[in-house]
């Protein structure tokens, strides 16, 4: 009873209705979401059309191209779609004709008049601020300009003042962090990237794995830099991988070291340099960031008077960042 005929409904009868949810949810729990498509499952009277997108019990496969939600900016058409014609609501009679309507809205009901109340008179200025920056923090990660465009209007619909705030924000510098598997996402920020980052384990299987990362930093063109990260302090193999690894590319002067100070500083979400700015892992790390400012300046045409790697440094505590690198 889960699964309708088009144009017939259940009875308005609360433990049914509760019923008719529980199957479907058994199902999906026993099976998997693709329960529908199993031919013991399958409708006769429609076709089985949901947001599903492979996984499990998977009988018919859409094409990758084809959007896996409606509606939707991008992919082909073909996806799932609601056909409005096909979902005839089934009514009954009581003691008068049952009916489903919206309900009256107000003069003060809209989707964004209790955010904005919330962001204008609840919170305080800290509350604001911090809020700003977190969303500051998501608009900067959009790459797209139609989708940050309805970033920045949605939330000029729930404050005008903090939509013109975060279009004021911009940014300087954006450091794009990608998963180590080679993949056309990847392929897609190596060719925006004005520097490619690639931390490489002083162990043979990254350093096997770095071919396939100089194969594509080569065929777009794109400056390369190596860093030793998570090394044994004074093991032989860190140096023997900085050796292997300058036949492919350059490699930072720095070498990031395997402390217990990294895993300490992530317990509440802190980096080594503020844990203790002045342990040899926040040197590190300061020594890596004022070689690789120095790359980026170069590559910009020269230092900007005033300006100095650490200054810098600090900027980007306070997410006022500067080009485009890809990690």
């Amino acid at each position: 009873p889960g699964n309708q005929v088009p144009g017939t409904g259940i009875s308005p009868d609360k433990m049914l209705m509760a019923r008719v949810f529980s199957y479907s949810d058994a199902q999906r729990h026993r099976i998997g979401a693709n329960y529908n498509q199993l031919p013991v499952n399958q409708p006769h009277a429609a076709e089985v059309r949901n947001y599903m997108h492979e996984g499990q019990m998977q009988y018919r496969f859409n094409p990758a191209e084809h959007r896996t939600y409606t509606p939707n900016s991008y992919g082909a058409a073909g996806g799932p779609e609601a056909d409005p014609a096909a979902g005839v609501e089934a009514s009954w009679e009581s003691d008068g004709e049952l009916i489903r309507s919206a309900a009256t809205l107000h003069a003060e009901d809209d989707d964004f008049g209790q955010a904005g109340t919330l962001y204008r008179e609840v919170f305080d200025d800290v509350q604001r601020a911090r809020f700003l920056e977190t969303l500051t923090g998501q608009g900067r990660s959009i790459t797209v300009d139609g989708i940050r465009e309805r970033f920045f209007q949605y939330w000029t619909n729930v404050d005008a003042g903090l939509g013109e705030a975060l279009r004021a924000q911009g940014f300087r510098l954006a450091v794009i962090d990608t998963p180590p598997a080679i993949t056309m996402a990847i392929q897609s920020v190596i060719s925006v990237a004005e520097l490619i980052v690639v931390p490489t384990r002083p162990s043979p299987h990254d350093l096997r794995a770095v071919g396939a990362t100089v194969e594509l930093c080569e065929r777009a063109g794109k400056p390369l830099i190596f860093v030793v990260n998570a090394a044994t302090p004074k093991a032989r193999i860190t140096s023997e991988a900085a050796i292997a690894l300058s036949q492919h590319g350059t490699v930072a002067p720095t070498t990031i070291h395997h402390r217990v100070d990294f895993a300490a500083s992530m317990i509440d979400g802190r980096t080594v340099m503020e844990i203790d700015p002045f342990c040899q892992s926040a040197q590190e790390v300061s020594s890596l960031w004022t070689y690789l400012y120095e790359r980026l300046q170069r590559a910009d045409g020269g230092y900007r008077a005033g300006e100095d790697p650490m200054g810098a440094m600090g900027a980007a505590h306070n997410r006022v960042f500067g080009r485009r690198a890809a990690q």
